[in-house]
């Protein structure tokens, strides 16, 4: 039944989120578009800029920036979007006339929860993946404009290249390699746990609004207003516990290599952090989510 479950859940999403998915694509073209034109404009040189072209300079860098301002809100609209969809999607199906259906399945509650939130974390995971793939296109598009119009003068990917090289030799002298890759596979991991602990507290929030006796909706929402500013303070609650030890680190020692490493535990121990709220709080959450739909539901 699990099975079934999804396969509907994924049906009954797809759409939306494909829409979202093409807005994001179409956004990073013409974010790509705007930037590459104005790049490749601008660098062919001042003398076309003191010749008569005063005004279309101007207005290829007006072009260019609203563009990125564009860019920038289109994405942020993405977001906001897909959680107002994925929350009423679930509130829709969930606690409405529909979710009389819902919970009339052959399935148990615990069947439906995990359903629901699988599919919208993934699709929250495919969205933000799919904006940071955005942003790197943006600026591999930027970096080669910026290599063609100076006509292989200029290689930016070269000059990175060996700036890497040169900060991956400092960093294995200090030997900070290991609090390197530490921070690489926090930030997968949190990027792969957080995704679905957002899901998990949106729509905690809104099956702990189903214990009111009236305005449920309006208290579900609260709910997670209230939820999103608790999670913030543990946040600096949890990154304080996690780096206390760096910080003392760093107070008590006079040599720059130990100090160096510190700095660089104290990055991971932020995301460690970070990536240990996520875990607690979504398993809090869940379990809530399981203990009201298995003994306090009510749909009226």
């Amino acid at each position: 039944m699990l099975k079934k479950l999804m396969k509907y859940e994924w049906k009954g999403t797809f759409k939306i989120c494909l829409i979202l998915l093409a807005v994001v694509a179409g956004a990073t073209l013409v974010g790509a578009l705007g930037w590459s034109v104005m790049i490749r404009y601008l660098s062919r040189g001042s003398a076309e800029y003191h010749n008569g072209n005063e005004m279309a300079s101007v207005a290829v860098t007006m072009m260019g920036m609203g563009t990125f301002f564009a860019y920038i809100l289109t994405m942020a609209g993405v977001t906001y979007l897909l959680i107002g969809y994925l929350g009423v999607h679930f509130y829709k199906t969930m606690y409405t006339d529909e979710g009389y259906l819902t919970h009339t399945l052959p399935a148990t509650p615990k069947q439906i929860l995990f359903s629901k939130v699988f599919v919208a974390g993934c699709w929250n995971l495919i969205i933000l993946g799919a904006m940071g793939i955005s942003v790197v296109v943006l600026v591999i598009t930027i970096f080669g404009s910026f290599s063609s119009s100076y006509n292989g003068l200029y290689n930016p990917w070269a000059e990175m290249s060996r700036d890497f090289t040169q900060m991956w030799r400092e960093l294995n002298d200090t030997g900070l390699k290991v609090e390197i890759v530490h921070t690489i596979v926090s930030t997968i991991l949190a990027y792969i746990v957080s995704p679905f602990s957002g899901v998990i507290m949106l729509f905690g929030s809104l099956t702990i609004g189903q214990l009111a006796s009236k305005h449920k909706l309006l208290v579900g929402i609260l709910t997670y207003v209230g939820v999103l500013f608790a999670n913030s303070i543990l946040g600096q609650i949890f990154r304080f516990v996690f780096t206390l030890p760096y910080l003392v680190r760093v107070s008590t020692s006079s040599s720059s290599n130990v100090a160096a490493r510190s700095v660089a535990g104290n990055m991971s121990s932020t995301l460690d952090a970070s990536l240990a709220l996520a875990v607690v709080t979504g398993a809090i959450m869940y379990f809530v989510m399981i203990q009201i739909l298995s003994k306090k539901l009510n749909l009226d």
